[in-house]
């Protein structure tokens, strides 16, 4: 078992929080932009309008769709980052990762995450970042070792 404390500053939360806000306004805002478009086209009678239309609808649901399951699978699977919450330590046992936050120095947040759960890893400068789900990751500081120690236990190595 190796633990690591770390400290998650705001810079790093706000960066995270930045591109799940965008993917989710972004898919989000072109979807009834389409579905306007849709009904738009829709009052004009020819036939390349037909299959215009057909795409825009398609086009919009697939991204109010994409939208919303974004949105359930940070919720369902993602740690949520409490307001002023930038300790944290981590565990690493054996089958899992034991991550413990606090706030103002008093716990008030574990969760267990199994590597098996785990979408894989990349390296920055500073960080080793854990792939929770494809849109959401976890900076930990970066520690001689943890690299290898995740490949060991099967996290695949990723790109951003």
């Amino acid at each position: 078992m190796e633990k690591i404390s770390t400290t998650v500053n705001e810079k790093t939360i706000k960066e995270l929080q930045k591109k799940r806000q965008m993917t989710v306004l972004i898919a989000f805002c072109f979807g009834p932009i389409c579905i306007g478009l849709y009904v738009l086209f829709g009052f004009l009678n020819s036939s390349w309008n037909n299959v215009l239309n057909m795409i825009l609808l398609v086009l919009g649901a697939f991204l109010i769709a994409l939208s919303i399951l974004i949105e359930f699978q940070l919720q369902k699977r993602a740690l949520v980052y409490k307001k002023n919450a930038y300790e944290s330590t981590y565990e690493f046992f054996d089958d899992h990762i034991l991550l413990t936050a606090y706030h103002n120095g008093e716990k008030f947040e574990q969760q267990n995450i199994k590597y098996k759960d785990l979408y894989g890893y990349y390296e920055t400068a500073n960080y080793v970042v854990l792939k929770l789900t494809d849109f959401h990751s976890l900076p930990i500081n970066k520690v001689s070792g943890l690299t290898d120690f995740l490949s060991n236990k099967g996290v695949t190595r990723r790109t951003k």
